[in-house]
């Protein structure tokens, strides 16, 4: 299979080149150098996605491309540069408009509104999220989209879970660390090494549909005490 891996330098991009190679796989990355380097073994294309993408890739012919952008105006080039392959694009559960339902997925929960046009506010993320699902359903050949929620593990920039981890390292055994909400709150997560193996799967059989990439719900005290346990921290 040749996969063209959009970014590819860092974090879940990263991790779906590694699945791939690791699977036996031909894999470009392309990405503009700046964020991090290309997984061993992968080709790499130095390129911007505000211009036009390098004539090398247009006629190399892949036969999976996948996307992890929020700029609906490089998924919509890309999209017109690319068309013949099955792409996989990278979603999030932000374009959901109801996040409070037990138990919704795709098919029954609202989306957000498609925002068509590329937006620096981080109040569009879902409805920009929306707009790029709704560009690959209308344009790509075939395609699988994939709706992760908190993806966690080597990587992860965002501090949303490792900052329990630092928290916990940093606590002395009289220290008590404060946690939002309730012990019994229901929080999801996936590693980011699973979902890059998922979809390096999805891509070996063009699997085509929409999907959630999410764990299943686990107490938030339970997992905190986990962590804890794991960083040698007195549990709450």
């Amino acid at each position: 299979m040749r996969l063209l891996v959009l970014g590819g330098t860092v974090f879940l991009s990263r991790a779906v080149a590694e699945a791939a190679l690791t699977r036996g796989h031909d894999v470009t990355v392309v990405s503009r150098g700046a964020s991090g380097s290309p997984p061993e073994g992968a080709r790499h294309v130095v390129a911007d996605r505000e211009a036009p993408l390098p004539v090398e890739l247009v006629e190399t012919g892949f036969d999976v491309v996948v996307d992890v952008s929020s700029r609906p105006s490089r998924v919509r080039a890309a999209l017109a540069q690319l068309r013949p392959a099955h792409w996989i694009y990278v979603s999030s559960l932000s374009v959901y408009a109801d996040d409070a339902t037990v138990g919704g997925g795709p098919g029954t929960l609202p989306l957000h509104e498609p925002l068509d046009e590329d937006s620096d506010d981080l109040a569009d993320y879902g409805r920009l999220k929306s707009g790029c699902e709704r560009l690959v359903a209308e344009r790509a050949s075939s395609h699988v989209i994939v709706r992760p929620g908190l993806i966690v593990g080597p990587g992860d920039r965002s501090g949303r879970f490792s900052y329990w981890i630092d928290r916990m390292r940093r606590a002395d055994e009289a220290e008590t660390v404060l946690a939002p909400g309730d012990p019994s709150d229901p929080v999801q997560f996936v590693d980011v090494r699973d979902l890059g193996d998922w979809i390096a799967l999805l891509a070996e059989h063009r699997t085509a549909g929409t999907f959630d990439a999410i764990g299943r719900p686990r107490p938030i005290g339970e997992v905190l005490d986990e962590v804890a346990a794991a960083c040698g921290a007195r549990p709450r």
